[in-house]
């Protein structure tokens, strides 16, 4: 009897071990079929710019043209400033207005919600949001007054 319940615990064992021992072996077959799906979409890339060129083959110009003529190189400059100095903006509010804010609002930390009752409710969060659109309407008036 204990002999044979000691061969199940060690048949378990073995089973135990053998499903760690596979869990830690990587799957050759999801790196194949990971490289493949990978080179499958690259062909079809490859294809419809091919398929793009054979029917315009002045889409290139076509596209300078436009750029050219509805100015969008200078919108796109534009974009990206504008994205970037909303980053910039985010990150003076949240890591270095806000912690002033911090013991105003009667705990440590800003982001975490304040309790009232059964509600809770992110008053940090949402006045850190106020002041990076108020932050963010001085920074395009004065860029609007620059550019006047």
């Amino acid at each position: 009897m204990e002999e044979q319940t000691k061969m199940e615990e060690q048949t378990k064992m073995e089973e135990q071990t053998k499903m760690e021992e596979q869990t830690k072996k990587p799957s050759y077959l999801n790196y194949i079929l990971i490289s493949s799906l990978l080179v499958f979409s690259l062909i079809v890339i490859l294809i419809i710019i091919k398929l793009i060129f054979y029917i315009n083959p002045h889409f290139l110009t076509n596209i300078n043209n436009f750029t050219k003529k509805y100015n969008i190189s200078s919108a796109l400059i534009i974009f990206i400033i504008g994205r970037q100095s909303q980053i910039l903006g985010e990150s003076i509010i949240n890591n270095i207005m806000m912690p002033f804010m911090s013991p105003l609002m009667g705990n440590n930390k800003w982001h975490e919600p304040t309790q009232i009752g059964p509600f809770q409710f992110y008053i940090g969060k949402f006045l850190s949001t106020l002041i990076n659109f108020i932050f963010s309407l001085i920074f395009i008036f004065l860029i609007y007054m620059f550019f006047k």
